[in-house]
């Protein structure tokens, strides 16, 4: 095939933007009170009065929900593997976000969403920014601009990277490796080339290391220095990034043209990005 690109590369790669697209769910909140009609603190009453400020906690509970997921789903999945826990990460935020749009009270609703980021948290450290994704998100809110049907929408829309992950993906070749399962490792890796309709050859592999502690490495000479800078610089774009995307429905001209266009430019950046680092 083209670029020696096998089905195995073509499945990770549709599992890779299904999962993206899950984790564009950290946006939602801006679609679902978009659309003045069918908006969802109009239908629960956050419009204005005492209850007002549960509009913003509609957010501010979804990533409370992707912190504590970033945390936890990172150490289980060191723990049990990849992909039993990127299933179950999965499987909770696809049946969350489907019942988002059946929760028949705010509270509720909020209940949800925290459970909704974190599956997210969780598809963020074991399974996969979005720029396309964001795109496809803008689309289906526009075809079905009530919060309810969205919700549903984007929950199915989703499935695809569950069901392939179930059905198709083995565990990770590299956790197995790291973990001394050798055998295990072998077999991954034979069905992984017997799927992609290619000859498995084996792969000498590295002795497995030391893996060196946070503490360990703070203590490297010159290592904390670079890590600080590398953390800040993050810290920096993740708050510009969410600042502008969580804002992003105040900025005048057509809402969803406006998100189209964050979605191109979001793509073409990353686009260039690999070409002048190729």
């Amino acid at each position: 095939m083209l670029f020696a690109i096998n089905r195995f590369h073509l499945f990770v790669l549709i599992t890779w933007q299904f999962s993206i697209f899950f984790a564009s769910q950290q946006i939602f909140p801006i679609f679902s009170n978009y659309v003045p009609e069918w908006q969802c603190g109009g239908e629960f009453g956050w419009i204005c009065g005492k209850t007002a400020y549960l509009a913003s906690l509609f957010s501010q509970i979804q990533f409370a929900g992707v912190l504590c997921g970033t945390f936890s789903f990172g150490a289980i999945s060191d723990v049990f593997g990849r992909r039993p826990v990127a299933i179950v990460a999965l499987s909770i935020g696809v049946f969350t976000n489907f019942i988002t749009g059946l929760a028949p009270t705010w509270q509720i609703l909020l209940a949800i969403r925290f459970f909704v980021g974190l599956s997210v948290g969780g598809t963020l450290v074991v399974v996969c920014t979005f720029g396309v994704a964001r795109l496809l998100m803008t689309l289906i809110c526009m075809v079905f601009p009530e919060w309810r049907a969205s919700s549903i929408a984007c929950a199915i829309t989703a499935l695809p990277a569950l069901l392939i992950v179930i059905f198709v993906f083995p565990e990770s070749p590299t956790w197995l490796h790291n973990k001394g399962r050798l055998e295990d490792m072998r077999n991954a890796e034979k069905y992984i080339a017997r799927f992609a309709g290619v000859e498995y050859v084996p792969v000498v592999h590295k002795k497995i290391e030391h893996n060196k502690t946070l503490c360990e490495m703070l203590h490297t000479g010159g290592l904390h220095k670079r890590l600080f800078v590398l953390w800040t610089m993050w810290f920096v774009a993740s708050i510009c990034g969410y600042a502008t995307d969580l804002n992003s429905n105040t900025i005048s001209g057509d809402f969803f043209l406006n998100q189209i266009i964050f979605s191109i430019l979001i793509a073409v950046s990353k686009m260039v990005r690999l070409t002048s680092s190729a």
